[in-house]
């Protein structure tokens, strides 16, 4: 029995010590702090090193270069740093959109209520050699019910007439928004010289007169001189609201699909 006691006894003291022994030797360690870089070394772009009563949190204690050199030393306090906001150009173009958007959808919705939408058939651009015999647009119903005279007013045609080749061809889009041909032969000289350059995705060639690129895309023509010429607050308002109507039109009413379209938005949207 005494045999047998011993036996369970040390069997016991050597099943009980290794979990003893396991159990003191893993402590629970606390982790430092996490230190920030003094005024000194921050500004020295050099790693800062604290001592382990330190830990840069009290002030009357220095790190280790700083108290080495006796120099003050200091931790500034955390700064939270400012959101940066959208720049002005993302602003301006996100208004663009939402403008070009909700004229669409204004669009659509007369469409569905059975109104016809408003087109920038209205403001269709004429070329005239005499500006003052023909106004700048005028409805087709009210000249068909206005009664005949020995006079007969002078209509205005629904497409633009053929361009002649005269120099005192005059370019009208609205009032306040006109060209003679040598004015434009002007402005788009200057576009080649000063606006290519800095934008090369719509390029008008060398040899193009105005008459040629009017006569193929009206809408980037007059893209181009609203890009170019001066003009008044009033003025400009009315050629973007002709632009956003064209393009509402032909884009999305007729589904048209050409480069000078793309053309023409990517100048009103860059200049």
């Amino acid at each position: 029995m005494d045999g047998n006691s011993a036996v369970q006894a040390n069997d016991i003291g050597i099943a009980t010590q290794p979990s003893a022994i396991g159990s003191g030797s893993r402590p629970a360690v606390a982790e430092p702090p996490k230190t920030r870089a003094c005024a000194n070394c921050a500004r020295l772009k050099m790693k800062c090193r604290w001592p382990v009563s330190g830990a840069g949190h009290l002030q009357d204690t220095s790190c280790i270069r700083c108290g080495r050199m006796k120099i003050p030393c200091h931790v500034p306090a955390p700064v939270q740093r400012k959101k940066r906001g959208k720049s002005t150009r993302v602003a301006q173009l996100e208004r663009k959109i939402d403008s070009l958007v909700s004229m669409i959808a204004s669009t659509q919705q007369l469409q569905t209520s059975g109104t016809p939408p408003l087109t920038p058939e209205s403001h269709d651009t004429i070329v005239v050699n005499d500006p003052s015999t023909i106004p700048v647009s005028q409805p087709l119903q009210d000249a068909a019910q206005k009664p005949q005279s020995t006079q007969a007013a002078p209509k205005v045609p629904h497409f633009p007439l053929a361009i002649p080749s005269d120099s005192s061809t005059t370019f009208q889009l609205i009032p306040g928004f006109s060209f003679t041909l040598e004015e434009a032969q002007s402005y788009f000289n200057i576009y080649r010289r000063e606006f290519m350059p800095n934008y090369p995705f719509v390029i008008i060639p060398e040899d193009m007169d105005p008459r040629q690129l009017y006569a193929t895309s009206r809408c980037l023509f007059w893209t181009i001189m609203a890009a170019v010429a001066p003009q008044s607050s009033a003025t400009q308002q009315g050629v973007e609201n002709w632009f956003r109507q064209y393009i509402a039109d032909r884009m999305v009413v007729k589904q048209e699909k050409n480069l000078a379209l793309l053309q023409a938005i990517l100048i009103h949207l860059a200049w």
